[in-house]
């Protein structure tokens, strides 16, 4: 019997679930070996590995701050863009949630604010670009499993405005690592 203490035996699930990882981590993955990757997906904005059972349980603003989480400050610099997200109608249960909803992103000084519908738009300038879509459309671009321009082509998204204005966006945002190392540097 080892006198040293073993992850199995912490009292705390989530500091044993650290420990195991981190154990894990430094035994299969040796300095100077590239992490594991996983295949790589559609480009679209924040495509993700998130399930679409996941993405449709979130409330739309929860989507927009976890974006705003993504963004990469230093590379918006003085930038300034307006993205306005114009969600249809649907009857509940049938198309996924009845949303309805009218966002505008903000993106200004190296940060992205999400304003809902009963706000204005801040100092009421026009979008740079405006998005028309069911929610499961976003859902579905967002898992990975389409992109806009194949939704834009398909005609179930409609696109008015500056369409630089979406790429410059989608280039804001950082693409997390899901195999980042969590003991080591």
């Amino acid at each position: 019997m080892s006198s040293r203490p073993t992850p199995h035996s912490a009292e705390s699930g989530p500091w044993r679930n650290f420990a195991l990882m981190g154990a894990a981590e430094l035994r299969d993955h040796l300095p100077g070996t590239p992490p594991l990757r996983r295949p790589s997906r559609p480009a679209g904005p924040a495509a993700s590995s998130l399930a679409p059972d996941l993405l449709a349980a979130l409330a739309t603003e929860q989507i927009f701050q976890s974006m705003a989480d993504r963004i990469n400050g230093p590379r918006v610099g003085d930038q300034r863009l307006l993205l306005r997200w114009e969600f249809e109608s649907s009857p509940h249960g049938i198309d996924g949630p009845a949303t309805g909803e009218t966002w505008t992103l903000l993106l200004s000084n190296g940060a992205l604010t999400p304003h809902a519908r009963r706000r204005p738009a801040p100092r009421r300038e026009p979008p740079h670009a405006t998005l028309r879509l069911a929610r499961t459309t976003l859902n579905a671009v967002l898992s990975g499993a389409t992109t806009f321009p194949a939704e834009i082509a398909a005609g179930t998204v409609t696109f008015d405005g500056d369409p630089q204005a979406l790429l410059t966006f989608n280039t804001l945002l950082d693409k997390p690592d899901p195999a980042f190392p969590i003991v080591t540097p």
